[in-house]
């Protein structure tokens, strides 16, 4: 399927553009992680495998659709994020080893699963259509997610903004993209996520204002420190016992008798 003008043919090359970006943005993590700065632990290793999948599905999807934009940006998005898991399972396999393993295998044989089933059995493009907007509706998990921590602790700051702008961009361009092509399966995912982004900007925009962000940095506690320099303790420590009340004069303490 090829898009009727090159209007539509060029928000298609528009929405591989900000989709590959919003690629590199997602990755961000990762790089975070292989420099040191984060934990494993603290990274959305699910996110990364759902990715992953969905990322497959719609590569052998564009290539059923002979669309280049979304064959090229899916194999290039399934390969980030292919690379991404396995980072997080080699940092995994230092703490979780059993864990680290299975979750590996479990990726290998869906990998082949995947693409024995939808490019070497299924030859029915509905059925692999249906397929990835199934894997896109789980990935909607993360944005709802985002929406409800955002709302439960009023901080805007839990929105990825610059993420749910690029998202937003790209999905409108994909759109375009599928009303040229006629393919509701394009339409419809991004059509969700050009709602969910709407909301999230919203959110941002709204507590940013309202509530604004408050720095914990500024208020110092000396009470359960503990540091590695044992001298540093004994300070704190002397300094927590200074703020204690002082007892000036001797207590007698007088026992009644029955």
């Amino acid at each position: 399927m090829e898009a009727n003008n090159s209007f539509e043919e060029a928000c298609g090359w528009a929405g591989f553009t900000f989709t590959l970006c919003f690629f590199i943005s997602s990755s961000i993590p990762i790089f975070n992680l292989v420099k040191g700065n984060i934990s494993f632990e603290d990274v959305p290793g699910y996110y990364f495998a759902l990715n992953y999948v969905n990322n497959l599905c719609w590569y052998i999807y564009g290539d059923f659709l002979y669309s280049d934009q979304i064959k090229v940006v899916y194999l290039i998005g399934a390969f980030a994020s292919f690379t991404s898991v396995f980072i997080y399972l080699y940092f995994e396999l230092t703490k979780y080893k059993t864990d680290a393993i299975l979750n590996g295998l479990i990726i290998l044989l869906g990998t082949y699963t995947i693409y024995i089933t939808l490019a070497i059995i299924i030859d029915n493009v509905d059925i692999i259509c249906q397929i990835c907007f199934g894997t896109y509706i789980i990935l909607f998990f993360y944005p709802f997610q985002t929406i409800f921590n955002a709302i439960k602790h009023k901080n805007y700051s839990l929105i990825p903004i610059y993420n749910t702008c690029i998202s937003l961009v790209a999905s409108i361009g994909w759109v375009i993209y599928g009303y040229g092509i006629t393919e509701p399966y394009v339409i419809y995912p991004n059509t969700i996520i050009i709602i969910l982004s709407t909301i999230q900007i919203i959110l941002y925009l709204i507590y940013r204002k309202k509530y604004p962000s408050f720095d914990e940095s500024s208020v110092i506690s000396t009470i359960g420190i503990e540091s590695e320099d044992p001298k540093k303790d004994d300070n704190i420590k002397s300094m927590d016992e200074e703020t204690q009340p002082s007892i000036s004069k001797p207590v007698k303490i007088v026992e009644n008798e029955s």
